[in-house]
């Protein structure tokens, strides 16, 4: 908006729509931390191979659905459990790693039917995330869900129980 002063000079102000851009965009971080924790639920499909095992991983093609956080964030792990016409908690069991399926990854095995963390336990930050593999019955589905506390990576501190 521009105004013009008696003494000839053309004066540039800010429009309201303006100033709220410029001030979301300086402050926006704020909003977002004053947002508190966030609950969030995830959930992730594959599909058992030929030799009656199974990977719900992002390295696994067949695996369908979110694993870890988004882009600066922080998850807090509270729970994963595995069912679908591919998996008999009776006669399987599955394992839960972090970031990949390598012994020195492993959070827990031997697991049949959910797992629960207390918060701060299990925790992915921006670009890890959960790997689960396990047996089951050749060509069905598994699916793997859970729940999460998410917050922006700046306030991690809020994730210690």
């Amino acid at each position: 908006m521009k105004v013009q002063l008696k003494a000839g000079v053309h004066l540039d102000l800010l429009t309201r729509d303006e100033v709220r851009d410029e001030l979301a965009a300086a402050f926006g971080w704020m909003a977002e931390a004053m947002r508190g924790v966030k609950f969030v639920d995830f959930s992730a499909t594959t599909i058992v191979a030929a030799a009656n095992t199974w990977e719900i991983s992002e390295f696994n093609a067949l695996t369908k659905g979110n694993l870890g956080p988004a882009a600066g964030m922080l998850w807090a792990v509270m729970y994963v459990t595995v069912s679908g016409n591919g998996y008999d908690p009776a006669a399987n069991t599955f394992t839960v790693f972090k970031d990949d399926a390598s012994p020195t990854r492993q959070v827990i095995s031997g697991v049949t039917r959910e797992q629960t963390w207390n918060t701060g336990t299990l925790v992915l930050k921006s670009g890890s995330s959960l790997v689960v593999t396990g047996s089951g019955t050749a060509t069905k589905e598994v699916t793997l869900a859970g729940s999460a506390i998410e917050v922006p990576a700046q306030f991690a501190w809020r994730l210690i129980g």
